[in-house]
């Protein structure tokens, strides 16, 4: 006898993003579709571009800022692994729960079944 499979549930500390959002889709559609005014820009004035000057790392520079960023990128790196891993296991042991509790409902319920149809009635009178 199988039951069906029933999807695990989402933990109550997890909250939509509903939650966090202010605006409707009606408020993001009317702000779509209003057009911004263009700045106007003085035609007389020549926009020159900043002169900015570029150079190249040291090799003792580029060193120094691997050194300095690495330990950073890297812890940031295994925060957001063991943040994907907390929850991928949750997940996981979410469903298992609710696989083994649906298995053993149908199993219990199969083995009872079987046993009481072994039973002689007749046999236990007569003791």
């Amino acid at each position: 006898m199988s039951t069906p499979r029933k999807e695990p549930t989402i933990d109550t500390q997890c909250f939509d993003l509903t939650d966090r959002v202010k605006l409707t889709w009606r408020d993001v559609r009317l702000m779509v579709e209003t057009p911004t005014a263009p700045q106007e820009v003085e035609t007389t004035q020549e926009i020159t571009p900043p002169i900015t000057r570029t150079r190249n790392l040291t090799l003792e520079e580029q060193k120094a800022i691997a050194l300095t960023l690495t330990p950073l990128i890297e812890s940031a790196v295994r925060q957001a692994l063991k943040d994907t891993l907390e929850v991928s296991l949750q997940n996981a042991l979410a469903r298992v729960r609710v696989d083994i509790d649906r298995s053993i409902n149908g199993l219990v319920t199969e083995a009872v079944t079987k046993e009481l149809a072994k039973i002689d009635l007749n046999k236990i009178q007569s003791r």
